[in-house]
């Protein structure tokens, strides 16, 4: 005959109980060690990177990263040289300033008016702003009247012509945000052939 060992019951359910107490224990520390790399990978994306924005270089997106440690402040001289008020964004001087050190204006009422700064990735140490303005290139085949008209029909202000090939001019828009919104708005109208927006970057002390 085929002698079959029983077990005794109670020593069959204690070594399942402790087969499962096992289990239990192991997906726990899984679950931490997990959870502990995603909080470094938060914490190491989020100390810098608030949000992101899109532009168009020609046809080509760019990404661009919102830098949450710091600010812009931006004041226009305008061609004079002097300090100039709302609506002329020509000759900025850019100080990148960390939010930490942001002190108020003497009055001690208001703060400087201050903009974001941008990250072209999120471990670049190198930051950007938007000054102001749109630099966009027109059909070369336009004239000056055709110019004029495109303005007119987009309500757009053009300050400058630049001296490069084509019809290259200056859109006039407020710094931050409003200005890459406008070079997105402007690439999709007729007749342009690219808009983007006016970048300042930081310059590398050596």
């Amino acid at each position: 005959m085929l002698a079959v060992e029983l077990l005794p019951l109670g020593k069959s359910n204690s070594t399942e109980e402790h087969n499962k107490g096992e289990f239990m224990k192991n997906q726990k520390i899984k679950m931490i060690k997990l959870l502990f790399l995603m909080g470094i990978f938060i914490a190491f994306v989020g100390v810098n990177c608030e949000s992101t924005y899109t532009w168009y270089d020609g046809d080509t997106p760019r990404k661009v990263y919102v830098n949450s440690d710091y600010v812009a402040d931006i004041t226009h001289t305008g061609n004079s040289g002097k300090s100039r008020g709302k609506g002329n964004y020509s000759n900025p001087v850019v100080k990148f300033i960390p939010k930490s050190e942001l002190k108020k204006t003497k009055s001690g009422n208001e703060e400087t008016a201050t903009y974001p700064v941008f990250m072209e990735n999120p471990n670049s140490a190198s930051l950007m702003t938007l000054p102001g303005n749109v630099i966009v290139k027109l059909d070369k085949n336009f004239t000056r009247d055709d110019v004029n008209n495109w303005a007119m029909e987009n309500k757009v202000k053009l300050v400058e012509k630049l001296n490069l090939i084509g019809n290259v001019y200056v859109a006039e828009s407020p710094p931050g945000i409003p200005s890459l919104d406008l070079a997105n708005k402007l690439r999709t109208k007729d007749g342009v052939e690219y808009a983007v927006p006016n970048w300042h970057k930081q310059v590398s002390k050596k």
